[in-house]
């Protein structure tokens, strides 16, 4: 995908502005929300800056710490095509595409789509990741979370031969070897996130003199309930010094549970305490998705290819993003909800689908 005139002039002003910001990071970090609220013409990104308008209006934001030390510890280039990637191509354009299609099609597109790899590909198997990727792109979607089994040597692949998408990559430390971060240092859209556990302060040391974009993500069950909440796990990963700090239910929790984490997560964030953003991932992230269009959709695959409905976390026998297209499983399993104007469309494309071939 080229670059339009849009594209290029955001980015020498987002070049401008990282200049500006390594002098006068307050002062210009509030303008540049300013500006952008003015300008901003769709619905994700007006709330987005609506919110930190508000955050940046408290003058002891430990978030102001956290935008210094990313942009004096962060390659410049990574930054901007980080940015680019998930603020235009997939918060702009890519929204600008689901929603098309959402309305003519009547049906959910998610904004991401998140892919478990397995450890050990079977031969063809990268090329029809990097097919899904093309439809996904089609489709809008240009964020990808990646979820490696084993090496990082497929997700490098795809970061790679899909230079306009932003991919966040969750690993554990052992993953990322001396070989593994210097091959990480030549993708400029990659943000890596390092499962929080013994030796994690050692690996994001290494992560960050590669000066690499990164984030410390932790799974909670049950038993760690009591840390999330009492910002225990919060301050132990912010010593990690990581730009987002992501959390995720792990099966054990109740909904309730749930809601209770992200509660928690969202007064963090108000609260600005921490130079770290906290997200519960899959509740951020279909709040993300209700935001660019109506319904919240949130879809991931499994190693095997298979769907994986989410927020229940099920398993859906019978469509594999490797033997069907990732148009017909979101038209199949992904309907706008009953009684919206124009539900009769979606069943009326369902029906011309036919047999058509993954």
């Amino acid at each position: 995908m080229g670059k339009d005139i849009t594209q290029v002039i955001i980015e020498t002003t987002v070049r401008r502005a990282l200049k500006d910001l390594r002098r006068l990071p307050k002062r210009t970090m509030r303008n540049l929300v300013d500006l952008a609220l003015n300008f901003a013409n769709g619905r994700f990104q007006q709330e987005f800056f609506r919110v930190a308008q508000t955050l940046l209006a408290d003058e002891d934001s430990a978030y102001y710490h956290l935008v210094r030390d990313v942009i004096a510890n962060v390659d410049e280039d990574t930054l901007v095509t980080c940015g680019i990637n998930l603020g235009y191509n997939s918060f702009t354009r890519g929204a600008k595409t689901i929603r098309q299609i959402e309305a003519e099609k009547q049906f959910n597109i998610p904004w991401s789509l998140s892919l478990r790899l397995a450890e050990d590909g079977e031969p063809g198997r990268m090329e029809r990741y990097r097919c899904v990727l093309q439809q996904g792109m089609e489709l809008g979607i240009y964020t990808y979370l990646l979820y490696p089994q084993g090496s990082l040597s497929d997700c490098f692949t795809l970061v790679e031969a899909h230079p306009d998408c932003a991919f966040l990559v969750f690993c554990k430390g052992e993953a990322l070897t001396e070989d593994a971060i210097q091959q990480a240092r030549q993708y400029q859209n990659l943000l890596i996130s390092v499962a929080l556990e013994e030796g994690t302060g050692t690996v994001c040391t290494a992560l960050r003199k590669a000066k690499l974009l990164y984030a410390v993500h932790m799974g909670y069950g049950p038993e760690e309930l009591e840390q999330v909440l009492d910002g225990t796990l919060l301050r132990r990963a912010g010593e990690c010094r990581p730009v987002f700090t992501f959390f995720q239910m792990e099966s054990g929790c109740t909904e309730e549970q749930r809601k209770a984490i992200y509660s928690y997560v969202c007064a963090s964030r108000k609260a600005q305490t921490q130079p770290t953003v906290a997200m519960e991932l899959l509740c951020d992230n279909m709040f993300i998705d209700s935001i660019i269009s109506d319904d919240a959709c949130a879809v991931a695959f499994d190693t095997d290819g298979t769907l994986i409905r989410l927020p229940e976390g099920k398993r859906q026998a019978g469509y594999s993003i490797f033997q069907s297209s990732l148009y017909r499983i979101l038209l199949e399993t992904q309907p706008k909800r009953d009684g919206t104007p124009n539900y009769e469309t979606y069943k009326k494309n369902l029906m011309q689908l036919g047999d058509e071939a993954g």
